[in-house]
């Protein structure tokens, strides 16, 4: 796992990114094995590694002078530098705070403190540095949103929830919720905005008492709806536009067959969507099986709109009980080498085509 950093404000000492590398032991756990903090420009500012999950960590760091620069005592520099390496992660983040572990004995003897005091001042930097880490990340991962690949399905009535809800959940439960406590503001209008675009319509709320309210469809011809009288897609595709919206800049969004039960156009139409998502800002990862959605994509990078850097296309293949990834590029006109292209990746609708057209010409010649 590599991930860049968020900071409202960057200071220079701040690492930009963060390497997690992880292993399984004998019985399959996974346990973190290596762990790297980078710099702006690239160096290594920390480096935690290990052999395996009962190992101490080998910890080097560039904040850290030398055991010969920093002076006598050793003992002490030694203890410290083993309190370092025995520090475990708490899943897989690690405090820093190893290197503040000095003995009273040598933090109150003035003599001893002045000769490990360089030492325990780059140990503090250290320590700075882990903790801006461990916070970015934090935000870094609370920013993350998963969508399931099968969505609730609507209740004809809702019933609020005691807190409000920040995200729509792993089935979309808490879309409506979310849109009605938005009704009125730009995020429900955006909504509304891509359905109208979908084909749908908008929607309408109606509150029922202080706890309860409905969600209605407003469709093109004038007729309102009850959501859970419409289509399956609808309901389907409600949850990844309104997590979408309301999902601030720098925030992740992973979905599972985010075009389900959506006809061709309206895949295409969806992947405008997570286009205009990401240049405001927001990363979405998608596992589709849509050709329309991926074409769409290609056409958006040909015509400008999107930078091929942007996307990235992963083909997942099993072979003999294994599943790897395989990276598939994208030009910057859309293209893509047919030499890298998979198999029977997206080639069964060509191949319908060719025997349908077979088939024609067949029964037309016997006729």
């Amino acid at each position: 796992m590599d991930a860049p950093l968020p900071y409202p404000r960057r200071r220079p000492s701040q690492p930009l990114s963060i390497e997690n590398c992880f292993a399984a032991d004998d019985s399959g756990n996974p346990y973190l094995r290596r762990q790297r903090l980078f710099a702006p420009n690239g160096d290594v500012l920390v480096s935690r590694s290990r052999k395996g999950a009962a190992s101490p960590f080998n910890v080097t760091s560039t904040l850290l002078p030398s055991q010969a620069a920093a002076g006598r005592p050793y003992r002490e520099i030694t203890a410290v530098r083993k309190s370092l390496r025995e520090e475990q992660p708490e899943n897989f983040l690690f405090s820093g705070h190893g290197g503040l572990m000095l003995p009273r004995s040598v933090r109150e003897n003035e003599a001893r403190w002045a000769a490990v005091r360089e030492w325990y001042n780059a140990a503090y930097r250290l320590y700075e540095t882990q903790t801006d880490a461990n916070f970015a990340l934090s935000v870094f991962l609370h920013g993350i949103s998963y969508l399931g690949p099968l969505r609730s399905l609507p209740l004809r009535t809702y019933r609020m929830s005691a807190e409000p809800p920040s995200e729509v959940g792993v089935a979309g439960e808490s879309a409506p919720e979310l849109l009605f406590r938005e009704r009125g503001l730009e995020s429900k209008d955006e909504v509304d905005s891509w359905l109208n675009r979908l084909g749908y319509g908008r929607l309408e709320f109606e509150a029922i008492g202080s706890e309860y309210f409905q969600a209605k469809l407003h469709t093109p011809s004038g007729l309102k709806v009850n959501l859970a009288d419409t289509g399956v897609g609808l309901s389907q595709v409600i949850p990844l536009l309104t997590q979408g919206v309301v999902a601030p800049a720098g925030a992740t969004i992973i979905s599972q067959q985010p075009e389900i039960h959506l006809n061709p156009a309206q895949q295409s139409i969806l992947a405008d969507f997570l286009i205009n998502r990401s240049k405001s800002g927001v990363r979405t990862v998608v596992e589709t099986h849509s050709e329309h959605l991926l074409m769409r994509v290609r056409r958006r990078i040909a015509e400008g709109e999107l930078s091929a850097e942007d996307v990235n296309v992963y083909f997942v293949e099993s072979k003999d009980g294994q599943t790897s990834l395989r990276k598939i590029v994208v030009g910057e006109y859309g293209e893509v080498d047919r030499n890298e292209w998979p198999n029977g990746f997206f080639e069964d609708q060509l191949q319908e085509a060719f025997s349908l057209a077979a088939a024609q010409a067949i029964k037309g010649g016997m006729q």
